[in-house]
């Protein structure tokens, strides 16, 4: 008895340190949010065909005081369980506005930028006004946009998904199949779907060296997407031997630390102004 007491405090001061840490986490989350503390990075995608860079995904980057760089997925959860996950959106998708103008006063108007938006926001009826609404104020054709969701958000209610993912894909926004392979979305699904992007999960893209199956799977991948009309990303390249492997199977663009890192958008637009310097140096 005495064993199992002792047993119950160590776990009961675990679940209250757990508990108080998440409060904290909570509490400083609002905070980064009034203070503009938390930033929007950008990882480039590169186009196999063209081998050049063609677009972008926005990721969110919070550097705490304390902790150092708090993982996404850990503050996207806590802003999705605390009513916090709307201002997040708005923050990614007005940096990511403001950063497309930025780019396209510099001559680099043909780059789509992505964003991720977590199924919350997907069965949210405002999610279609908000984006056009917000395309609209920001000048930006819709075109340089890309919508990108996760195979499981679109479980819970795949009418209401594929309704609202038609009407921003009329407006020119593009639509993009997150993590693939990892989830539960049945073929006829993703027919159904309006797509225009499918990305491999990583976990495949890592093992195309070493295992034959994972590289007929990621190739029966890339053929079924398109057979649908739809571009493929291969996600998590690093090495010189996965690009060259998904270029073999037919892969359209590729993103991953081989290329860059995550960076910041001052960072981003120095790697894309030396990819230009580059390229006008081979054409001449």
């Amino acid at each position: 008895l005495k064993s199992d007491k002792i047993a119950h405090l160590f776990a009961s001061s675990r679940l209250h340190a757990a508990s108080d840490d998440y409060i904290r986490l909570e509490t400083d989350l609002h905070e980064a949010l009034e203070k503009n503390a938390i930033e929007t990075w950008f990882q480039p995608k590169f186009d196999l065909a063209q081998h050049r860079i063609v677009g972008m995904e926005a990721l969110l980057r919070w550097n705490h005081e304390s902790r150092g760089f708090v993982p996404p997925q850990l503050f996207v959860a806590v802003a999705e369980a605390n009513g916090l996950i709307d201002k997040l959106s708005q923050l990614v998708l007005k940096a990511t506005l403001k950063q497309i103008i930025v780019w396209r006063s510099m001559g680099f108007d043909d780059l789509r930028i992505s964003i991720n938006i977590s199924p919350m926001q997907l069965r949210a009826e405002s999610l279609v006004e908000d984006t056009l609404c917000a395309l609209k104020e920001a000048g930006v054709d819709g075109r340089q946009l890309e919508i990108e969701l996760t195979e499981t958000s679109v479980l819970d209610n795949p009418e209401q998904a594929r309704q609202a993912l038609a009407k921003l894909r009329a407006s020119g926004v593009g639509i993009s199949i997150d993590d693939f392979g990892t989830g539960y979305t049945s073929l006829s699904l993703l027919a159904d779907l309006p797509l225009d992007v499918v990305k491999i999960d990583r976990m495949f893209i890592n093992a195309v060296e070493s295992s034959d199956r994972s590289r007929a799977v990621v190739g029966s991948v890339i053929s079924m997407a398109h057979a649908l009309n739809l571009r493929v990303v291969g996600e998590g390249v690093e090495t010189n031997a996965q690009l060259e492997i998904m270029s073999q199977l037919g892969c359209d663009e590729v993103q991953g630390y081989l290329i860059s890192r995550p960076l910041p958008a001052d960072k981003i637009t120095a790697f894309l102004v030396n990819q230009r310097t580059s390229e006008q140096a081979r054409a001449s």
